[in-house]
């Protein structure tokens, strides 16, 4: 891993977590030089690579000295040597405009810049599919414009004039130097940059607030670069004390003196031609992988996201091995079983695919269909191999098995007695004398799969199932608040069910919840079936109260934001209890269960209109 064997790795981890850290856009912005332009693709085969600094310097040279002019020999040599020196360019540059004028050195540029032969690369726009807060450029090409118009998550409104700040909305891709074709001047010569902060006030104000409240990091740039000395020697300049760690990251090649220079000028240096095998490389080769590597690094630093759940996240695969893997939840074929291998293989690898799917779910109070329907596909092809395999695993394995697959079919809106109903009742059984002895987070397990027992037997009228399970659960769950309301609910559900309501009245007067919230919310549709409206709709306002207050502010909490939709809908909109009993069948299947709010195997009982075949669920 990179940890342990880049010295850089810190800082890198740095920008990761600032990239990262919040919707839509996070805390890092970047500045993109002109070697990034050397990603681009040619259009057509005869038009080479896109010309960098040094290129565009030895025309100019060429032409301010020609080569057959004796008198100019010396020092068209000499300048020639001076190539890759800052105040070589800048000079030179000058020299050109005074020569041919302004048009000229414009004409010059563009002719040398041949920006329309080139089509921008895959690296530009993986760096535009990352939640950059802003991406500023010095580039006068449009390569970063065109990839920006292609990335599909993320829209950039581009800035080429002091005139279009104010209407531009981030995330921007700001041209501080100008842009071809016609938002002119160029910025090249020493001129323009001593002048740069007086004529282009409003830049300078918007790089200066970019870089005070973000993360800057430069790519493209090389230590000598003068758009890189310009820029980072005017943030130190005029934030002083205040100026943030500027990250300055390539295939840069840097000495120990030149790597101290640059950190005490506040400029923190990710050299990335310190990555092993970056050092046998060609440099051209060098530099691209330098920057793919950087970017892939970042973009696999994403948290999973929660909008593609359960779907495995897809993408290229990283240049190096040094790159950290992306979480991937691919689960085996779903028309083939369960892969290769022995069955309790096979069982195992499904059960580690169902747990990581578990951890990374975002929270919903219950999946979108599309998720759930995802999840029950791929895992209803294997339920008849899982049960005859499960009596060959130990009983702790088995536990395991069961845990994750019974919440696999939880977020299905799949009832268990479709399922594995028979398995999770004989182990449970099987494993009740031993339950001291297990672990905390086998004994998580056991109680977790208790409280699906009292489900089960609530929801196929077995009392004694439902009874045993509900007496045992009392003490154990007395101080786990999420398991008790659960409980609790599940006893006001079967109270109702049966009709008995001064029982239900009495449990539902002594609910104390101190818990999550949204058990208020719920305990709020019981109040309402029990024709207290009032009180309901009291309590699912301060529900709805707490929820937004427990909401992460900055983050994708869509745990809360699934809790505060279902809390929005008044309590007292729900039918009252003996409507919903004789209405809750319209299509006369004799099903007399009730469609409750939040309770993933009520609604699947229910969502194919066929309540009472055994394959209710079944698409």
């Amino acid at each position: 891993m990179p940890g342990n064997s880049f010295v850089d790795e810190p800082h890198v981890q740095r920008i990761e977590k600032a990239l990262w850290s919040r919707e839509p856009s996070g805390t890092a912005a970047v500045l993109v030089g002109a070697g990034f332009s050397r990603n681009a693709v040619a259009a057509r085969a005869i038009a080479g690579s896109m010309p960098g600094w040094n290129d565009i310097y030895t025309e100019m040279v060429s032409q301010l000295y020609p080569a057959n002019v004796p008198t100019s020999a010396a020092t068209r040599q000499w300048l020639l040597q001076q190539t890759g020196s800052t105040s070589a360019y800048l000079r030179i540059a000058e020299e050109y405009e005074a020569q041919f004028r302004r048009d000229g050195l414009d004409k010059l540029i563009l002719r040398h810049v041949p920006d329309q032969q080139f089509e921008p690369g895959e690296l530009h726009r993986q760096l535009l599919q990352l939640p950059w807060a802003d991406v500023m450029t010095t580039n006068w090409d449009t390569l970063l414009e065109r990839a920006g118009a292609e990335v599909e998550d993320r829209v950039y409104d581009v800035v080429r004039t002091a005139e279009e700040i104010p209407e531009a909305r981030a995330p921007r891709i700001v041209k501080l130097h100008g842009s071809f074709p016609s938002s002119r001047p160029f910025i090249f010569t020493e001129e323009d940059f001593r002048t740069y902060p007086t004529r282009f006030a409003p830049f300078v104000n918007l790089a200066q607030q970019l870089a005070m409240e973000n993360t800057l990091v430069l790519l493209g740039f090389s230590g000598d670069d003068p758009n890189f000395l310009y820029w980072s020697g005017w943030v130190r300049d005029r934030l002083g004390a205040k100026a943030p760690l500027i990250y300055l990251v390539g295939a840069l090649d840097l000495s120990s003196s030149k790597r101290k220079m640059l950190e005490d000028r506040g400029v923190q240096p990710i050299d990335l031609a310190l990555l092993a095998p970056f050092p046998t490389w060609p440099d051209t080769l060098r530099v691209q992988n330098a920057n793919q590597w950087f970017l892939e690094r970042l973009r696999a630093a994403e948290p999973y996201p929660s909008r593609r759940w359960p779907r495995p996240q897809a993408g290229p695969v990283p240049p190096l091995e040094l790159v950290a893997p992306r979480a991937d939840l691919s689960a085996p074929p779903e028309d083939s079983g369960l892969g290769n291998g022995d069955l309790e293989t096979k069982i195992r690898r499904l059960v580690e695919h169902c747990r990581l799917t578990r951890l990374t779910y975002p929270g919903w109070v219950v999946a979108p269909i599309d998720a759930a329907n995802y999840v029950w596909n791929g895992l209803r092809h294997r339920l008849i191999e899982v049960a005859s395999g499960l009596g060959r695993l130990p009983p702790e394995e088995r536990l395991e098995a069961l845990y994750e697959i019974d919440w696999q079919l939880q977020v299905s809106l799949v009832p268990l007695r479709l399922a594995l109903g028979d398995q999770v009742t004989g182990l449970l059984d099987e494993l009740e004398p031993a339950f001291q002895r297990l672990d905390g987070t086998q004994a998580d397990m056991f109680r977790a799969l208790a409280l699906s027992a009292v489900r089960l037997g609530r929801e196929t009228g077995d009392e004694e199932l439902f009874t045993r399970w509900a007496n045992w659960l009392t003490p154990h769950v007395a101080h786990r608040p999420e398991e008790r309301d659960q409980l609790t609910y599940e006893r006001c559900l079967r109270l109702r069910a049966n009709l008995q309501l001064a029982e239900l009245e009495t449990q539902v007067s002594a609910w104390v919840i101190d818990g999550d919230p949204f058990w208020d919310v719920r305990r709020a549709g019981i109040l309402s079936d029990l024709g207290r409206e009032k009180e309901a709709n009291e309590l699912s306002a301060r529900a709805l109260n707490e929820i937004r207050r427990r909401t992460t502010r900055g983050a994708n909490d869509i745990a809360s934001w699934s809790r505060e939709s279902y809390a929005m809908r008044p309590a007292g909109s729900s039918p009252r209890l003996i409507e919903m009993i004789t209405a809750s069948d319209p299509q006369g299947s004799g099903c007399t269960q009730p469609v409750r709010l939040g309770r993933a195997g009520d609604i699947a009982h229910h969502r194919s209109g066929r309540c009472g075949s055994p394959d209710a669920r079944s698409d």
